[in-house]
């Protein structure tokens, strides 16, 4: 069977950013995902979406892909905080039409 790395980042200290700077900050790291989601195309089975107000969530094919794309991730939203962890194994609940999340 082929392994596959789902990628889930998480934004540290969400709770500290007023409300208005928490919307700015997921429109700014929604902004952020989707440019690397178009450079990550290729080795993408979901692209990185948010799942909840402080986590977003990708499938990808290799976990070369899930680090590479976390390490710019992080790169590029700093000075926000982030922390990410990948799951490496086989995808077997298969949704028909479903998203990362």
């Amino acid at each position: 069977m082929d392994e596959y790395s789902a990628l889930m980042i998480h934004i540290k200290k969400r709770m500290r950013y007023e409300p208005e700077e928490e919307q700015n900050l997921q429109i700014y790291l929604t902004k952020v995902a989707e440019q690397l989601n178009s450079l990550f195309v290729d080795s993408m089975i979901f692209p990185v979406i948010f799942g909840r107000h402080d986590e977003l969530q990708g499938l990808f094919t290799s976990s070369l892909s899930a680090a590479s794309y976390f390490r710019l991730f992080e790169i590029m939203c700093y000075p926000v905080a982030v922390t990410g962890g990948i799951g490496i194994g086989e995808w077997t609940v298969r949704m028909e039409d479903g998203t990362s999340a």
